[in-house]
């Protein structure tokens, strides 16, 4: 889902981007984060923080499909941070979509 045009990106840059995503992301009971690639997209990871710092209770769904792995400890696919944010709360890690959508309606009844 796009949120911005690319007229109000030209127009209203950098401060529109974040304002915007920070509105989306205050009103949002639970994060579903594509986290694939070898370092997770920068405003993804700003996002994951911003929720879990916010939403400590709320779920965060995270998705990494690249078997590459990228992470501090041996065996892990993300950065200690974010791998560990994701999983504290909702326990979920998925490897697909498909892997979510079956599990969605069990991660939903986590939202307070």
């Amino acid at each position: 889902m796009e949120h911005f045009t690319q007229a109000e990106i030209e127009s209203g840059g950098q401060k529109l981007i974040r304002t915007r995503c920070i509105e989306l992301l205050s009103r949002s009971h639970i994060l579903v984060a594509p986290l694939d690639g070898a370092q997770v997209d920068d405003g993804t990871a700003f996002e994951i923080g911003w929720f879990y710092a916010r939403k400590p209770e709320n779920p965060i769904a995270g998705i990494r499909s690249d078997v590459r792995y990228c992470g501090e400890v041996p065996g892990t696919k993300l950065n200690a941070m974010l791998e560990d944010s994701v999983k504290e709360v909702s326990g979920h890690l998925f490897a697909d979509t498909d892997d979510l959508v079956r599990t969605l309606s069990e991660i939903v009844r986590l939202v307070p």
